[in-house]
């Protein structure tokens, strides 16, 4: 079960899971035009963006409130539980919305059990 601080994450993917970021890189050119390439690891940092699509992935009302709850605390660090790893993350309120979603039948009053959709969650592993 793939979780964030304890609270399902159901079916929703991590596209950019497996791209490389573990080192990062310059490249200066010479007086001749030769390049000279630096390259260092990582420190933390990694984006992982969380997502389900308009047929995938729904996520019920209630499970998004207690989500948007954890990104409301400031300098909140929470473990994601993913495919039995666990990562230490942030929500990326810098990059806002960290969550975004769309109610599958948006209108007034939506109950805690209506899901939404098109759900994206925007963390920073640290």
């Amino acid at each position: 079960m793939n979780s964030l601080a304890g609270i399902d994450l159901e079916d929703l993917s991590w596209p950019g899971e497996l791209s490389p970021y573990g080192l990062e890189a310059e490249v200066d050119v010479t007086l001749s035009g030769r390049p000279v390439v630096w390259e260092r690891p990582r420190q933390g940092g990694r984006p992982i963006d969380l997502a389900g699509g308009a047929n995938t992935a729904w996520l019920p009302r209630a499970t998004l409130l207690a989500l948007r709850g954890l990104a409301d605390i400031p300098g909140g660090v929470f473990d994601l539980a993913w495919d039995g790893e666990i990562y230490r993350v942030r929500f990326r309120n810098e990059d806002a919305p960290a969550i975004e979603a769309e109610a599958v039948r948006p209108g007034p009053g939506i109950p805690a059990a209506m899901k939404y959709r098109n759900i994206v969650i925007k963390l920073m592993e640290v």
